[in-house]
């Protein structure tokens, strides 16, 4: 008897991983039935409902299957918990919303009345018979049976952009996104890094866009770009100055810049390179940049400043205040002169 079960077993395991084309006579015409049932066959047992949730999931990606939970009963008592898995395209596509009548214009009539225009929609469900039964034997067991294993439509050739699929499956995955995003990684180099890891990932750079936007969304917690700006400058304890206009209460100018920077610059102060660069932030203001340069030829950045406008006034502002926070000796040697300490601190 023994051997016959290991036969049995052996017989199953030698079988190829593939599935089993075969043509029948389903509905007007002859379609091409997709037959599983092989692959998903195991004699293997669960230690949980996640892990055999896993197994498939990871087995479908492998054939280029979507499988969705379709059922659960997660009951306590003589009831053995189930679940039950079965293809996207199981069911038939129910509508959620009436067709609507309306009145005809400049008609008061009630009677003349006329149906909305259906939009044309396409659904994934297509009466799929695909179906797969996972039941829990003992609380570290779970058994997979295969109800039916074939599916009544062409399989696809590939996953990415699956709306579903191509989801990131992990809290690992996505706390690396938005960690390499705040290093201002390219996303294309994230996205790559992320296939590189897992084999299996079909996500997209929209995947990876909609995640970053939806953390940004979280972090400002309502405020605007420039009130975020704001406490993150305080948070970080920069040095930030600023000049508003009191009529319509709007910030006209910004000058931060970091403490470290500040220190550097006091010990290489003999030159400064300003640059300025254009519509590189939504609000259109030119934003100044200042760097120093050490006694090694290595520049850094000593301060960062949104201007109003490019004139004389505005830079004389920008570095009065540089001069005048650093405590930077010769402030003559600039040709800059006196009368830079007017300057409003927040």
């Amino acid at each position: 008897m023994a051997e016959d079960v290991e036969k049995e077993i052996n017989k199953y395991d030698n079988q190829p991983n593939q599935a089993n084309e075969t043509k029948d006579e389903v509905g007007p015409g002859n379609e091409m039935i997709m037959d599983y049932t092989n692959t998903f066959t195991t004699w293997d047992y669960f230690v949980s409902r996640d892990a055999l949730l896993q197994w498939v999931r990871r087995v479908g990606n492998e054939n280029n299957m979507v499988i969705v939970v379709k059922r659960s009963d997660n009951v306590a008592g003589k009831k053995k918990a189930r679940v039950f898995l079965a293809c996207e395209g199981g069911g038939s596509y129910r509508r959620w919303k009436e067709k609507t009548k309306v009145k005809r214009a400049n008609n008061d009539d009630d009677d003349d009345e006329k149906l909305v225009k259906e939009r044309e929609m396409g659904a994934k469900k297509c009466e799929c018979p695909f179906l797969l039964k996972g039941t829990q034997l003992s609380p570290t067991e779970w058994g997979l049976e295969v109800k039916c294993g074939t599916h009544n439509h062409p399989i696809t050739s590939y996953l990415e952009g699956h709306s579903y699929v191509g989801r990131l499956s992990t809290e690992e995955e996505e706390e690396f996104v938005i960690d390499m995003s705040k290093c201002n990684a390219p996303l294309k180099s994230v996205l790559k890094e992320l296939k590189r890891k897992n084999d299996h990932n079909h996500s997209t750079l929209r995947t990876i866009y909609k995640l970053c936007k939806k953390h940004r969304v979280v972090e400002y917690c309502g405020r605007t770009q420039l009130q975020y700006l704001m406490s993150k400058l305080v948070e970080s304890h920069y040095v930030h100055y600023s000049r508003m206009c009191s009529k319509i209460n709007t910030l006209n100018e910004l000058f931060f810049a970091h403490p470290v920077s500040l220190s550097l610059v006091r010990s290489f102060p003999k030159v400064l390179l300003i640059d300025c660069t254009y519509k590189t932030n939504r609000y259109w203001l030119p934003y100044l940049e200042i760097f120093g340069v050490t006694s090694t030829r290595i520049t850094f950045c000593v301060a960062s400043v949104y201007l109003l406008a490019e004139k004389e006034e505005n830079y004389q502002w920008a570095l009065g205040i540089l001069l005048g926070d650093a405590s930077l000796p010769y402030r003559d040697y600039y040709g800059l002169g006196e009368g830079f300490n007017e300057c409003h601190c927040d």
